[in-house]
C-alpha cells in the first residue's frame, strides 16, 4: 500500500499564467504516478476526502492514463481508472464522454478544475485538483530539462545521479532496443511468408546499405526472390541482384554489363520479377568508392555464392569469429577490381570491412538470434546474442561521442545500444519523465 504524506519543506507554486501555459499533461503524469505533490488533507472538487492506496500504473496505449489504481473518496473505496488532464473541460474537448473506455473512471485528475464533468448516469465524475499541491522546484526542474539545449538535457547533473541508476536505465534500455529490433525482424518475417532464410537476407542487404542507403537496400530486398536464387549458378545470381537493383538498365559500359544484361532480360521475364528500384535511387556522392553500393552488392553477392543456408550458419555459430567467416568473402575476379561497371580500382577490393560487419552484426545477426530465439523458445540463442554484444568493442559514431563528452561509461557494443536507444528515444524527444536518470534528477536536492 502506498501511502501518501504531505512535504512540508517544499512551497507549494503559486498558480499564475505563466506556469499553466508551460504545464503538460507528461508532467502530470509524472506527479501522479510518483506522487509528487502536496498530498495532506485532500479533498475533491466536490468537497469529499480523498485518500490514495495506489496511484495505479501507467498506461502506454489507448484509455485512461493510470488503471487499478486504489482510493478511497468519501465513505467509499473504489479501485479502478485515473484520468489525467490540464483542465476538467478537456475531458470533453478529447471526446471522452462518447468513449465506453472512458465510462469507468473513478477519478478525473486535474491541474485546473473549470468545469464539473459527469458520468452517463448524470452524477459528477470526482475530480481532484492539484494546481496549488504542485512544487514550484519540482516543476522549474522539470522546466529546466526540457527546454535545455543541450543535445542531452541532463548533461549538466547526469553526474551526480548513483551509477546504479544510471545502469540500471541503460540496461533497460538494451532490452527495449532488442525489442525493437526483434519487432522489425518478425515484421519482415511475415513480408516473407514466415521464410527464415530470406528474412536474414533482408537483414543483411539493409545493414550493408549502411544509414546512406538502407532504404534503397530495402526496396531492392523486398524484389529479390531469395527462396530461388539457391536454385540457380553464380553468374546468374549475379544478374538477378544487379539487374533488380537497376545497375542493367542503360547501355551497358564494358562486356561484363552486357553479358548480365542480356542474362538479366531472360530471367525477369522467366521468373516474372518486378524490379523496384533504378540506379539513380542509389547514392554514391560523399562516399569513399569502398562503401559504394555497386560494392556493397558485389559483397552481398559473394556471400550468397559461398552460402545457400546462410541463417542456419548464423544461428549455428558458436562465436562472432565464426559469424565473420561466414560474410567476409572474397569477391569475384571481376568485383576484386571494380567500384563500378568499366570502373576500375588500382587496389584490390576485399570482403566487408571490419567496421561494416560489427554493424552487420549489431544490426542484423542479434536481432536475428533474439528473434529466432523467442519463436522456438530457446532462451539459450538470446544469451548468446547478448554475451555477443558484451564482448564487442563500443560503436563510435556521432551519439556515442555525444556520451563520451559528458563522461557516461561506453565500454561494449551492449552498453552503446543502450545509449543510442536512450539518446534517440529520451533525450533527442525530452521524454525525461520517462527516464530513470531523468527522474532521479527531479528529485534529487
Amino acid at each position: 500500500m502506498i501511502k501518501t504524506t504531505p512535504v512540508q519543506e517544499k512551497t507549494p507554486v503559486i498558480s499564475t499564467p505563466a506556469i499553466f501555459k508551460n504545464m503538460d499533461e507528461r508532467f502530470l503524469h509524472y506527479v501522479w504516478r510518483f506522487q509528487q505533490f502536496d498530498a495532506g488533507n485532500l479533498f475533491s472538487t466536490s468537497n469529499e476526502a480523498v485518500s490514495i492506496y495506489h496511484p495505479g500504473t501507467l498506461n502506454h496505449n489507448s484509455g485512461p492514463d493510470f488503471s487499478e489504481a486504489r482510493l478511497r473518496i468519501g465513505p467509499m473505496e473504489w479501485a479502478g481508472q485515473v484520468e489525467i488532464h490540464l483542465r476538467s473541460s478537456d475531458w470533453l474537448r478529447h471526446g471522452h464522454q462518447s468513449d465506453a473506455a472512458y465510462h469507468n473512471v473513478v477519478l478525473h485528475v486535474v491541474y485546473e478544475h473549470d468545469k464539473t464533468i459527469s458520468n452517463l448516469d448524470g452524477s459528477p465524475i470526482p475530480t481532484l485538483e492539484l494546481k496549488d499541491r504542485i512544487h514550484s522546484d519540482q516543476f522549474e526542474k522539470y522546466h529546466r530539462l526540457r527546454h535545455d539545449a543541450a543535445g542531452i538535457p541532463c548533461t549538466s547533473n547526469i553526474q551526480r545521479v548513483p551509477e546504479i541508476i544510471r545502469t540500471a536505465t541503460i540496461d533497460r534500455m538494451v532490452m527495449e532496443r532488442l525489442e525493437q529490433k526483434t519487432k522489425e525482424v518478425v515484421d519482415g518475417l511475415k513480408t516473407d511468408l514466415h521464410d527464415w532464410e530470406a528474412a536474414t537476407m533482408h537483414l543483411l542487404a539493409r545493414s550493408l546499405g549502411m544509414k546512406t542507403n538502407a532504404h534503397t537496400f530495402g526496396e531492392f530486398a523486398n524484389s529479390v526472390p531469395w527462396n530461388k536464387l539457391s536454385r540457380h549458378h553464380d553468374f546468374q545470381k549475379e544478374a538477378l541482384i544487379f539487374g533488380l537493383a537497376g545497375f542493367l538498365d542503360d547501355q551497358p559500359q564494358d562486356e561484363h554489363q552486357q553479358a548480365l544484361q542480356k542474362e538479366f532480360v531472360f530471367l525477369k521475364h522467366k521468373l516474372g520479377l518486378t524490379q523496384k528500384v533504378s540506379r539513380h535511387h542509389w547514392k554514391f556522392s560523399k562516399l569513399r568508392p569502398p562503401n559504394f553500393p555497386t560494392v556493397r552488392l558485389s559483397q552481398l553477392l559473394a556471400i550468397l555464392q559461398k552460402e545457400s543456408r546462410l541463417f542456419s550458419k548464423l544461428i549455428g555459430a558458436t562465436s562472432i569469429k565464426e559469424v565473420e567467416a561466414c560474410l567476409q568473402v572474397p569477391l569475384s575476379n571481376y568485383w576484386s577490381n571494380h567500384y563500378d561497371f568499366a570502373k576500375g580500382s588500382k587496389k584490390v577490393i576485399g570482403p566487408i570491412g571490419k567496421t561494416t560487419l560489427d554493424s552487420i552484426v549489431i544490426n542484423a545477426v542479434v536481432p536475428l538470434l533474439v528473434a529466432y530465439g523467442r519463436a522456438i523458445d530457446e532462451q539459450s540463442l538470446i544469451e548468446k546474442a547478448i554475451s555477443w554484444l558484451e564482448k564487442m568493442g563500443p560503436e563510435n559514431n556521432v551519439i556515442t561521442r555525444k556520451w563520451d563528452e559528458i563522461g557516461l561509461e561506453n565500454q561494449s557494443a551492449l552498453q552503446s545500444q543502450g545509449l543510442i536507444q536512450l539518446y534517440k528515444n529520451y533525450c533527442s524527444r525530452r521524454r525525461c519523465l520517462q527516464c530513470g536518470i531523468g527522474n532521479k534528477i527531479l528529485n534529487m536536492a
